[in-house]
């Protein structure tokens, strides 16, 4: 595995991590809305690190490409593989998704008067 799918794969990985924190973590509704904020800025400012990479490196294409093809097998009788790959459209769709979850968290302070756990968890 190369840096740049390991990069992708750490794009997925955040989220859960931070939905499994935040399931086994016992604070109070505060608590609770401070770590998902801090995972979601986290994720945020992990995606625009991610773009600026993206940006600066001058062969972005053929390396899409190359993660793209080089997809694992999982189950080959029915020809379902697994692979990923980003481009400068889904990119922009990762940060944006990055940023109205972090919106949607801050924004949410006076909203969720109940079950915040279950809220941050799903968001």
């Amino acid at each position: 595995m190369n840096l740049l799918s390991f990069i992708i794969i750490l794009l997925l990985l955040i989220p859960l991590v931070a939905a499994i924190f935040i399931v086994i973590f016992r604070g109070g509704e505060v608590a609770i809305r401070r770590l998902a904020k801090f995972f979601a800025g986290f994720h945020l400012v992990y995606t625009l690190f991610f773009l600026q990479y993206l940006h600066s490196s001058n062969d972005t294409s053929h390396v899409f490409l190359e993660l793209l093809n080089n997809g694992k097998t999982w189950i080959s009788s029915l020809g379902i593989s697994f692979s990923l790959a980003i481009d400068g459209i889904s990119m922009i769709m990762v940060v944006l998704t990055s940023l109205i979850t972090f919106l949607a968290i801050v924004a949410s302070k006076d909203s969720i008067k109940e079950k915040h756990r279950f809220y941050y968890y799903f968001l």
